[in-house]
């Protein structure tokens, strides 16, 4: 099995979390904005970031932006496997989802790695205004 371990040279995960309290269906729980398409490695950084919001060990992303075979990996550090997957159809490419045992499901906004800063500010380049980031949710997905 695949070890990943996430080091400070790799770069801060820039992950935006947004407060709780929406409650409606079609709300995001924040912003992530990977450096690269290296989805591993890329991977190991957001789950190790979200370690102060949730112990998150499932991740679904658009398999046509991700590369790579889906397959589990340790993340050095967290002590724990985690697994991704993805859809070639059907799943919104900037969307991330992610799924914990324990903790509420997370929907992140996912801002292209090669988008500049100035528009990265905005979101994604195309994204409709109603589907801005709004306060995330309180519901749970099994």
């Amino acid at each position: 099995m695949l070890t990943v371990t996430v080091t400070e040279a790799d770069g801060p995960a820039r992950l935006t979390m947004f407060a709780c309290g929406g409650g409606r269906s079609d709300e995001l729980d924040g912003v992530w904005w990977p450096h690269s398409r290296a989805t591993v490695e890329e991977l190991a950084a957001l789950f190790t970031a979200m370690e102060s919001v949730g112990s998150y060990s499932r991740a679904t992303l658009d398999r046509t932006l991700w590369p790579g075979p889906p397959r589990p990996f340790r993340i050095t550090g967290l002590g724990r496997v985690v697994r991704w997957g993805g859809f070639v159809a059907g799943q919104d490419p900037h969307r991330v989802e992610l799924f914990s045992l324990i903790d509420p499901f997370r929907e992140l906004l996912v801002v292209p790695p090669e988008t500049p800063p100035r528009v990265a500010a905005h979101g994604p380049p195309g994204l409709p205004t109603t589907r801005r980031p709004a306060p995330c949710r309180s519901r749970r997905r099994a």
